[in-house]
């Protein structure tokens, strides 16, 4: 059984190895590919896909818990740890946009959610090539109240390989977990190093540094996504 530590750097290779094989060619966007651990720690190789890729866990939630936790069946698996995806419009010329949210949730391969949609819209009007979406928890639920927040060091150690590889000037990291996160999961945030230039998605015009979730209910009640902006911070 590999730890923490070496199954996250093993994974982070087969992320890199994998969007290196096709970054250059001309992609047939319809297809969508799912990796799971188990098979990252046991291949040496893996397949290469259109659109992009998700990694999920091996592990499945019970049905009942899965609704409960207001997810549908149509993956059952409990975490999600990556989503990549490279846009169809893209060059090679514009930067990766790199967003950290909170939790992962309904959005699968096939089907995407309105936060995943936001996300898409708002890295392709900042000229961006492709994007990820990671997240401080990769328990998946719609009401993150149900995720287990002491349980996420895999996680972590992850985000912080996949940190250090795309820590260059084109590369945005753009911190989208939320307004009011910072003091009740203060040690999670603690453990990231974003190094010295991050991004938020912001409000545009707004005078104070404050992160905004994609998602839409916040920005439909400020008049629309015409509002946000991906904005440079720095330490």
């Amino acid at each position: 059984m590999k730890t923490n530590e070496e199954l996250a750097e093993k994974l982070t290779k087969k992320i890199i190895e994998l969007i290196d094989n096709y970054n250059g060619e001309e992609l047939q966007f319809e297809n969508f590919k799912i990796f799971n651990l188990k098979k990252i720690e046991e291949s040496n190789s893996l397949l290469e896909c259109g659109k992009g890729f998700t990694v999920f866990s091996s592990e499945e939630e019970l049905t009942e818990r899965r609704r409960e936790k207001g997810l549908n069946d149509s993956y059952p698996q409990k975490h999600r740890y990556c989503y990549y995806e490279k846009f169809k419009t893209s060059t090679n010329n514009g930067p990766t946009a790199f967003y950290i949210l909170f939790n992962p949730s309904n959005a699968t391969p096939e089907f995407d959610d309105a936060t995943v949609q936001n996300c898409r819209l708002f890295a392709t009007e900042d000229k961006c090539k492709n994007m990820f979406i990671v997240n401080l928890y990769s328990e998946r639920s719609t009401k993150s109240k149900y995720i287990n927040t002491l349980n996420n060091s895999f996680n972590i150690c992850f985000l912080n390989k996949l940190l250090k590889y795309y820590s260059m000037p084109n590369v945005k990291i753009i911190k989208a977990w939320g307004f009011g996160k910072e003091n009740k999961y203060k040690k999670t945030i603690e453990q990231l190093d974003f190094g010295t230039e991050y991004y938020i998605l912001a409000i545009k015009e707004e005078a104070t540094y404050l992160n905004h979730h994609p998602s839409s209910n916040f920005w439909k009640s400020i008049g629309g996504i015409k509002y946000a902006e991906i904005k440079k911070c720095c330490k």
